[in-house]
């Protein structure tokens, strides 16, 4: 490929300057190019998993790289029957599976999707390490995810540090599943819902900071766990 045929400084700079979707095109073109894109320092100013950006309300890998205000989504559904019908076409080989991609240009970013059903971790695992970076944050209404041990227990999820639970009402058996599951200790979490049921603070996997924003049997479950400390 020519553009590798350039000096390292000219063709990182090239790359670093495009968007998530073009890098992610490059990389497909040969392992070269996917190897060279890799010892590229990316500056990734956001990158994390929320649940706010669907309107279908599935979790969505987020990924913005350079200064650029363009991110690419991920949703962690399968297509809609629409979205076949729309945008362009590529293919890529990720772990030696072939996908055939779909993506959507929209306002701010692209949104892909893939032929493979339940691929989106594995296309997620493969833009972090494409870019070497780490998940940082979830944004999550842990209602909408089916399996919430499977989700949370990803190789992906032990880079996190910051958690915020947007769910408007959960359950403490959820919540317990969830946090109990935690490999690494989490810096920052932030429960914005209304907890249903008695969860014990001492099985839940902090670090740092909880901050409760619901008057509910998890803040007093807290509070007596820190006196008692």
């Amino acid at each position: 490929m020519k553009l590798f045929s350039l000096p390292y400084l000219a063709y990182s700079r090239i790359i670093t300057s495009m968007n998530p979707i073009e890098v992610i095109c490059l990389s497909f073109c040969s392992k070269t190019s996917r190897e060279r894109i890799k010892q590229i320092h990316f500056h990734v100013p956001f990158l994390g998993i929320s649940t706010k950006a669907n309107k279908r309300k599935s979790p969505v890998f987020q990924l913005r790289i350079s200064t650029g205000c363009r991110h690419l989504s991920i949703p962690f559904e399968t297509a809609p029957r629409w979205a076949w019908c729309k945008g362009r076409r590529f293919v890529g080989t990720i772990d030696g599976v072939k996908h055939y991609f779909r993506c959507i240009e929209g306002m701010t970013g692209t949104v892909l999707f893939s032929n493979i059903p339940k691929s989106y971790f594995k296309i997620t695992n493969y833009m972090l390490d494409l870019v070497r970076a780490s998940l940082c944050f979830l944004e999550l209404d842990l209602n909408v995810i089916g399996d919430l041990k499977g989700f949370i227990t990803e190789p992906c999820m032990k880079s996190v540090s910051v958690i915020d639970i947007i769910s408007e009402t959960v359950t403490a058996e959820k919540l317990s599943v969830f946090f109990n599951n935690i490999e690494n200790p989490v810096k920052n979490v932030h429960i914005h819902s209304k907890v249903e049921g008695q969860v014990s603070a001492k099985s839940l996997t902090f670090k740092t900071l909880l901050a409760t924003y619901q008057k509910d049997s998890i803040w007093r479950e807290m509070m007596d766990y820190w006196q008692l400390s």
